[in-house]
């Protein structure tokens, strides 16, 4: 079995999943699967439809593998990166995990939209509107209550989510970013404080709950 990891650090650094992909290989070699790791930056996105059987990575064909794994970090949110597993999708690989997945939990609030249409549980979430004003505040504290999380839209690895105490320090923190950063991107959520403090990790394989760490 032929079986390609994206990913886009150095594998032999300290960054972000390069352990992980380091067992990925070591896992590999010992059951004798023929693993390797590509840098997307390394591909040369070629739409054809006359080469249905490789790719062009640093300027040379390679033929395709039979399962591919993106493995980004948290601060890959690339266009490109996207498209070459989109690429690879079309022209018949297996893909772990695929790129409408990928796209989908890059965004929380369309990831917990995509959870209510499947009628799973989730804390009600708000996507934010700046200016803020006090009439907003308002709806949060019946609605949501405080405190409340405050998340970037697109952060993971608990990068970008703050828990605010109440309706005075949400008001001050939003003015201040809405003066400073009013492009960014927020939703806000209602605490549940059974977790505080707590990380709880799901593994789920073809719809199967197979394993959990917290």
């Amino acid at each position: 079995m032929k079986v390609w990891i994206l990913y886009g650090d150095d594998v032999e650094s300290n960054a972000d999943l390069a352990h992980e992909v380091r067992r990925f290989k070591s896992e590999a070699e010992r059951m004798g699967i023929d693993l390797k790791v590509y840098n997307p930056a390394d591909f040369d996105l070629i739409v054809d439809e006359s080469t249905r059987d490789s790719v062009m990575v640093k300027g040379r064909p390679v033929a395709l593998p039979d399962v591919v794994y993106p493995y980004f970090n948290h601060n890959d949110h690339s266009y490109f990166s996207l498209a070459i597993v989109r690429q690879l999708e079309r022209m018949g690989c297996l893909v772990y995990n695929k790129a409408s997945t990928i796209e989908m939990v890059r965004d929380k609030l369309h990831t917990h939209q995509v959870l209510a249409e499947k009628g799973i549980t989730s804390p009600v979430t708000m996507l934010a509107k700046f200016p803020i004003d006090d009439d907003m505040v308002s709806m949060i504290e019946r609605t949501l209550g405080f405190p409340v999380v405050v998340k970037t839209l697109n952060g993971a690895l608990g990068v970008g989510v703050f828990l605010i105490e109440n309706a005075k320090a949400f008001k001050d923190q939003m003015d201040l970013i809405g003066q400073t950063s009013p492009d960014i991107q927020l939703i806000f959520q209602k605490f549940v404080a059974a977790s505080k403090g707590r990380d709880l990790r799901l593994f789920v394989v073809d719809g199967d709950l197979v394993a959990s760490m917290e």
